[in-house]
């Protein structure tokens, strides 16, 4: 392809006398569309900033399940089937996993990604009822970002209490769309505490000790497993057992007025030898640096991490933190986004070695200048393509924007090394401005079927990444895009940018100026 397009040039170039393409254009316009382009492009990665998020697993979506809180594993893992089983039957649905716990569960739900995206797959998984519960998805294949902000202190009851007025006045941040907090209340507990008196006395009746009052109790409202039993129809056991109370008139004013049995005395109940009283049970305890915490996560569109976290610690100004209590916003996301920050500058660093190289190379310390101008304004492109596509600044986006300016580095040397090879030949910097207009003019002609060969066969390549399915790899799509882009800008930018300076700036293509 790229031999084809040499010899269309050459022969195109040769019936119209070498006139063809590439007409002289105006520096001033030229600097002006370059300034204005480069100017756009750093206020869009300035103003969408870094992001760390990543993208779900393809095909894939890892769901989180609730109910009230202190609700049984067993009963969650029976609702979580019949879940399971309603949302397996929607088309597209491949597979759906569940596993249960107490208060809750999590899914890992499998679809067909030729039928369905993951915008689709979400909205089936969210529609499907739960029984006394909801279906929590997080930022997962959404295009969002998830953001864990936490309060510490040294009690867990007001960290709760600071978390959920955290959630409020988070919840009115523009980009936050919703708010949901990482703890619940647990089931109301009953808690047995015995009379020693009283059950000293009841003893001297025939009663029995506290020990055999607990496993009475015990036996009373779980049973114990008096024999196992095979379920022919479901394949599997049943667990036979021995309650005095049955399951689902196990309350608390039961439990109490249970009887006792005694050893030849008159019977009691339960409430006449102990005393009861009834708190909440803690869903979660969270204890880090020897301090208890709450946190909530905050679901918002991608963004830089610091700007996100500047939003949050505003809107925290509205509470009043007691002493010894702090907000702490996701720090892994904070150091991720440091780290992609560094990694800019290491690119900064890359391209002074490149500079370094090129002088080498070019035997000329002002030459690389000519060159480097061009990979601002190729890298430009494809940064306001990105921000206006609402696509984050990601790593995937860095490894781009690197591959890119390689792109353009190229294309550059190789007009600039033409125009500096023929301004060996003449006095380029006596040359009037309309003469040697038309003298780079020319010799940026006679490089424009390399150019031309090397730029679209590298755009071909990239293009059928451009239009793979929804489901694939948006890393390599996003490399796609940039790679396109950058080579296009790159390719405009040798023959506009770079003559435009040698007309300008002659200097910086004379051979003198030797290392």
């Amino acid at each position: 392809l790229g031999g084809g397009l040499h010899r269309l040039m050459a022969a195109v170039r040769a019936k119209s006398g070498g006139v063809f393409l590439l007409r002289p254009l105006k520096p001033p316009a030229v600097f002006l569309a370059a300034g204005l382009i480069a100017g756009g492009g750093l206020i869009a990665l300035l103003a969408r900033g870094v992001s760390v998020q990543g993208g779900g697993e393809d095909g894939a979506l890892f769901v989180r399940l609730e109910f009230q809180g202190g609700l049984a594993a067993a009963e969650a893992d029976r609702r979580l089937e019949r879940w399971s089983r309603r949302l397996s039957r929607s088309a597209g649905i491949v597979n759906v996993e569940t596993r249960a716990e107490s208060g809750g569960g999590t899914a890992l739900v499998s679809y067909d990604p030729a039928r369905l995206n993951a915008a689709a797959a979400q909205e089936k998984v969210r529609r499907e009822p739960v029984e006394g519960g909801f279906v929590y998805l997080g930022a997962q294949g959404g295009g969002g970002a998830a953001w864990e902000v936490s309060v510490f202190g040294d009690s867990a009851e007001i960290c709760r209490s600071l978390a959920r007025s955290l959630a409020e006045v988070c919840s009115s941040i523009g980009t936050v769309s919703e708010v949901v907090l990482n703890f619940k209340e647990g089931a109301s507990r009953l808690l047995l505490q015995g009379d020693r008196e009283k059950i000293a006395v009841s003893r001297q009746n025939g009663g029995l000790p506290f020990s055999g009052i607990a496993q009475n109790v015990r036996g009373a409202v779980f049973g114990p497993v008096i024999y196992k039993r095979l379920d022919t129809a479901r394949g599997g056991e049943i667990d036979v057992r021995l309650r005095s109370i049955p399951e689902n008139l196990v309350t608390p004013r039961a439990v109490l007025a249970m009887p006792l049995p005694s050893r030849g005395g008159p019977s009691c109940r339960l409430q006449s030898v102990v005393s009861a009283s009834k708190e909440k049970e803690y869903s979660q305890i969270r204890r880090e640096n020897r301090r208890r915490g709450a946190s909530i996560t905050l679901i918002a569109k991608p963004s830089d991490p610091r700007a996100m976290r500047a939003a949050v610690y505003n809107a925290a100004r509205e509470l009043k933190l007691p002493r010894g209590y702090a907000i702490e916003f996701d720090p892994e996301a904070v150091k991720a986004a440091n780290d992609l920050s560094t990694g800019a500058l290491y690119f900064l660093l890359a391209l002074f070695l490149c500079c370094l190289v090129i002088a080498a190379a070019t035997e000329s310390a002002l030459l690389p200048v000519a060159v480097l101008a061009a990979v601002p304004v190729s890298l430009a492109l494809p940064a306001l393509v990105l921000a206006c596509a609402g696509i984050p600044f990601d790593a995937a986006a860095l490894c781009a924007f690197i591959a890119a300016s390689g792109v353009a580095v190229n294309a550059a040397v190789l007009t600039a090394s033409e125009i500096q090879n023929g301004a060996r030949k003449i006095d380029f910097a006596g040359l009037s401005g309309a003469a040697r207009t038309a003298f780079v003019s020319a010799l940026v002609r006679s490089r424009a079927g390399s150019l031309l060969a090397t730029g679209a066969t590298t755009i071909v390549s990239a293009l059928p990444f451009l239009v793979l399915a929804e489901h694939s790899n948006s890393m390599i799509r996003v490399l796609s895009l940039v790679t396109v882009l950058g080579v296009a800008a790159s390719l405009v930018c040798a023959v506009t940018l770079t003559p435009a300076l040698a007309v300008v700036a002659p200097r910086l293509f004379i051979h003198k100026e030797v290392i």
